[in-house]
């Protein structure tokens, strides 16, 4: 599949003006491990239209602190992936680290609205969105079949479900809450249908102008999270994410919930589970929300030495031949538009993006410190499985930071 794919674009490519006598070897600092062989795909066509231009994909361990640290001494990497509307982006901005984009051609490309997403407040824009991400509870389509059970319309029917599976032998969820990263996207994942203002009344938190007992729907979501690990596996935060995303594609549980960067990895742990994703449903059928936002994005240094081949690389990206290979190799929505997303085991959660209904990441809302402390809160929780405690310590994480 993947051979046939590449081979379409090579066949559709045609050299660019770099292709005589340009030798340019530039780095790519590449930030989502999931999207590796995505990108060798795309540079490898990229690198046979321009037979001058060489691009190196650099995949690291925590590349989020690594990026920061090379700017801090001076070396942004030529070209980089990187997310635009988490604040962590800004100071990079500001700093003056990276180059901005807005007036390019090839970002008239992009669906206007997740472009707009994208915007910093200076009104200017530094990176080329190319997918989506969301998150949302995976599922075996074979299993769920097998017990007569239909994707849950409500939260009520998601807990019927779970008794119906454990009544039947089967482990309803495997949760990843080792890591914290994926302890976070759990609870935002749970948190937006089951309280859609959450991150909206958390800022009234933070601001002061409200306190966290003004809202009791914080108490229902911490109540939500504690009881769906009532139907894990065992001691979650005994399981990390490269685990759990392994053992539930080999059917160790019906469910997970996770974000769109694991189906990737579920697919290569087992290609031919049955996995699918509808969107964690809220108390009433119409309460259900995704959870969604800019996923791949790539940027530019400001100071690089190949401005001209590093602005080829990114107009060819966002081609939409070229951007629905990424969206077919990469199972996730594009943000380019005339892409179209074939991948039908998520037509659950595009159905509900496609509507608007959609929270954001924490992290496009809130600085590290506040992120940080927002998960450090929940993890305690799993703990002492004290909602009293952790409302308490919840609102004390958010404004002390």
């Amino acid at each position: 599949m993947k051979r046939k794919i590449i081979a379409l674009l090579l066949s559709v490519v045609a050299l660019s003006a770099f292709a005589q006598g340009t030798k340019a070897k530039i780095e790519f600092f590449q930030q989502k491990v999931e999207a590796t062989g995505t990108y060798g795909a795309l540079i490898e066509a990229f690198q046979k239209a321009n037979p001058g231009i060489t691009i190196v994909q650099n995949t690291v361990p925590d590349p989020g602190t690594v990026i920061v640290t090379r700017m801090s001494s001076g070396d942004t990497p030529e070209i980089f992936s990187d997310y635009p509307t988490q604040m962590s982006f800004r100071p990079k901005v500001s700093a003056g680290n990276i180059r901005k984009l807005t007036g390019q051609s090839f970002l008239s490309r992009v669906n206007p609205a997740l472009l707009e997403m994208s915007r910093l407040p200076d009104g200017n824009f530094y990176a080329l969105p190319i997918s989506q991400n969301f998150g949302g509870i995976y599922y075996h389509r074979d299993i769920f079949a097998k017990y007569g059970i239909t994707i849950p319309r409500t939260y009520a029917d998601l807990i019927a479900a779970c008794k119906k599976l454990r009544a039947n032998g089967v482990t309803p969820f495997i949760f990843p809450d080792k890591s914290l990263g994926q302890l976070e996207h759990s609870y935002l994942i749970s948190s937006g249908s089951i309280y859609p203002n959450f991150l909206k009344d958390l800022r009234k938190v933070k601001s002061g102008e409200k306190k966290l007992s003004d809202f009791p729907r914080f108490r229902r979501v911490a109540e939500v999270f504690l009881e769906l690990r009532t139907y894990g596996s065992g001691d979650s935060l005994a399981v990390s994410y490269p685990a759990s995303a392994e053992s539930f594609a080999n059917k160790s549980a019906a469910m997970t919930i996770l974000g769109s960067y694991a189906f990737t990895t579920m697919k290569k742990a087992n290609p031919d589970a049955q996995i699918a994703m509808f969107p964690f449903p809220g108390e009433k059928a119409e309460d259900t929300m995704a959870l969604a936002g800019i996923d791949a994005a790539v940027c530019v240094s400001a100071n690089g030495k190949y401005q001209k081949e590093d602005m080829a690389f990114l107009e060819f990206l966002s081609r939409p031949e070229n951007a629905q290979i990424f969206a077919d190799l990469d199972l996730t929505p594009s943000c380019i538009t005339g892409v179209v997303n074939k991948n039908k085991d998520i037509d659950e959660v595009v159905t509900i993006i496609n509507k608007g209904k959609v929270t954001e990441w924490i992290k496009g809302v809130f600085d590290a410190p506040v992120v940080q402390a927002h998960d450090n809160a929940v993890q305690a929780l799993l703990l002492h499985k004290n909602i009293d405690k952790f409302l308490r310590e919840y609102e004390s994480a958010i404004i002390d930071n």
